[in-house]
C-alpha cells in the first residue's frame, strides 16, 4: 500500500517510475517523461482507514546498531561529509536537500542499513600544546588585537575533552537536521520517525584528515561530521544453498 499511496515515498510508485522514465528519456527511447496514475486496486481503497502499525526497530540497542556497522561484512552504502566552522556544530538540512534525499533514499530502501554519524574536531591546537608540553613549556603566546599575549598552557586532557564534546556535538547535528528534514519535508511525525539504525560518535581528534596541518584549509577539512550509510548483510538469495558458502 505504501508503494501506491504514501506521498513522498522514494522508493515509491511515482519516484520509481520517474526514474525509470527519466532513463528512457536520456537514452532516446522516449521524447518526454508522463506521470502515470497508480492502479485503482481494490485492496488500496481502504489504504486511507488501514490500521498504523509501527515497526520494531531492526536492532535491539544501540551497541548492536554499532557493532552490526563495525562488523566485517558491512559495506558502505554511501558516505558524505559536512564541514563545519571552527568551535561551531549547527546544521541545516535546508542547505544540503540533495545530500538528505540521497539519505532518505537509501535508508528508506536499504531496511538492513544502519547510518554511523561520526564527527571530528581539528587537531592543530591540541598538537601544539602537546609540542610544548614535552619541551616543559606551562605558558603560550597568542595574538590578540594585533599583539601577542601570553596565556597559560592548557592540560592536553583538557582540549581531547573538548574535542570530544565537540565532535559528539557534530554527529548528532547530522541526526537532529534528518529528523528536522523528515518532519518539514516528508511531513513525518516524532512518533512516526525509526532512528533506531543511526549511530553516532564523537570522534575527537582521533581521526583527521590531516594529521598535521599547515593551512586553513587543511584544518578545515578536520572540521567535519561524517555520515556514512553501511549495508549489513542479513539475507541471501533463495538460490543460495550451504554449497555456495564457505
Amino acid at each position: 500500500k505504501e508503494f501506491f499511496t504514501k506521498k513522498g515515498n522514494p522508493v515509491g510508485f511515482a519516484a520509481t517510475n520517474q526514474r525509470i522514465q527519466g532513463f528512457y528519456v536520456d537514452a532516446g527511447f522516449l521524447s518526454t517523461s508522463k506521470t502515470l496514475a497508480p492502479p485503482t486496486l481494490a485492496y488500496l481503497q481502504g489504504a486511507s482507514q488501514a490500521t498504523t502499525t509501527v515497526s520494531k526497530p531492526a536492532f535491539s540497542s544501540a551497541q548492536a546498531v554499532r557493532a552490526a556497522a563495525e562488523s566485517a561484512d558491512a559495506g558502505t552504502l554511501f558516505s558524505y561529509s559536512f564541514q563545519f566552522p571552527a568551535t561551531m556544530a549547527d546544521l541545516k538540512w535546508n542547505d544540503y536537500q540533495d545530500v538528505f534525499h540521497t539519505i532518505h533514499e537509501k535508508v528508506s530502501r536499504y531496511g538492513g542499513a544502519v547510518v554511523q554519524l561520526r564527527g571530528h574536531a581539528d587537531n592543530f591546537f591540541y598538537n601544539f600544546v602537546s609540542m610544548k608540553r614535552a619541551k616543559g613549556d606551562t605558558t603560550y603566546k597568542r595574538r590578540v588585537n594585533g599583539a601577542f599575549q601570553t596565556f597559560p598552557l592548557p592540560q592536553a586532557e583538557e582540549i581531547l575533552n573538548s574535542a570530544n564534546k565537540l565532535s559528539y556535538s557534530r554527529a548528532f547535528s547530522v541526526k537532529r537536521a534528518y529528523a528536522q528534514f523528515l518532519r518539514e519535508f516528508h511531513n513525518i511525525s516524532s512518533q512516526e520517525m525509526d532512528l533506531s539504525r543511526f549511530d553516532v560518535k564523537g570522534m575527537g581528534v582521533g581521526d583527521p584528515v590531516h594529521r598535521n596541518p599547515k593551512s586553513p584549509q587543511e584544518r578545515m577539512a578536520n572540521m567535519r561530521g561524517e555520515v556514512i550509510i553501511i549495508g549489513v548483510e542479513s539475507e541471501l538469495p533463495l538460490e543460495f544453498g550451504m554449497d555456495d558458502l564457505q
